[in-house]
């Protein structure tokens, strides 16, 4: 750390100095060529870095920007918050198989509005729980982690809970799942132990390439249309399989429906209301 420290106030201050702030590929330019190394080894990359940064908010400072409109010219765009409410799987201890269950609020007109859209179904879900005399314990990622009695149960109380808050599911907010598949696939089968059933490979991939139709019809299928889900991401094993049609699957296999645009950057979230 010292000598990051002698190398900021050294040679990068000497090289630096006069050089227009608001410049920054010429600044950073300028000290990577002192630098001269593949790897920054002779003046640390956590000089560079911070020297980076710190010019980045001077001129932000200076354009009296925020920092990320100083650093892109360009339009912006924040995307829409997608927000765990119920954690399930590897994430939590308790009765339900997918790991991952979250809102988004793809109506709301402003990044604020959309944080207030998820703080607000989040309380409203919790009242629900309350209610159903579940506990509202957390999970691993800060989501509710109650003993449902199946994964479906899980969807209802957060449709439950958005009517509470006084949204609409399917146009004021979109559910998403993070199926997470690979922590349920035991010994060749795609095992929900809490639902007492299994799947095999070519069950669970009924209909070759097509998701929505490819997969049980009570776990995703259905889901698409009947509970305004508007993401499903991992619903395949990770490590990739052979499945009923011999084809290899994605690594990561995410989905988003078509009538969701707003993840796909089709809408803005002004982030500064």
């Amino acid at each position: 750390v010292l000598n990051a420290v002698g190398n900021v106030n050294g040679p990068l201050r000497d090289a630096l100095i006069g050089q227009e702030v608001t410049d920054q590929t010429a600044l950073d330019n300028t000290m990577l060529a002192l630098d001269g190394t593949d790897n920054k080894s002779k003046l640390g990359a956590n000089a560079l870095l911070g020297v980076s940064m710190a010019a980045a908010h001077a001129a932000a400072q200076e354009r009296a920007l925020p920092l990320y409109r100083s650093l892109s010219a360009g339009p912006y765009r924040m995307p829409v918050p997608m927000m765990n409410i119920i954690n399930g799987g590897a994430h939590a201890d308790n009765s339900v198989d997918l790991q991952e269950f979250m809102i988004l609020p793809v109506g709301a007109g402003s990044i604020r509005e959309a944080v207030r859209y998820g703080a607000e179904v989040f309380h409203a879900l919790k009242s629900v729980l309350k209610g159903k005399g579940m506990n509202t314990s957390v999970g691993d990622e800060g989501g509710f982690a109650p003993d449902l009695s199946s994964n479906q149960e899980a969807i209802d109380v957060i449709l439950e809970a958005i009517d509470k808050a006084g949204f609409k599911a399917g146009s004021d907010i979109y559910l998403g799942l993070d199926v997470a598949s690979s922590e349920f696939y035991r010994d060749g089968k795609y095992v929900l132990a809490y639902e007492n059933k299994a799947y095999t490979a070519a069950e669970y991939y009924r209909t070759a390439g097509q998701l929505g139709r490819s997969v049980p019809d009570h776990l995703h299928r259905g889901w698409y249309g009947r509970e305004r889900l508007g993401r499903l991401e991992n619903p395949h094993r990770e490590a990739g399989q052979t499945g009923a049609a011999g084809g290899r699957r994605p690594v990561r296999h995410q989905h988003q429906d078509p009538a969701a645009r707003y993840r796909r950057g089709d809408r803005q979230l002004d982030p500064d209301q």
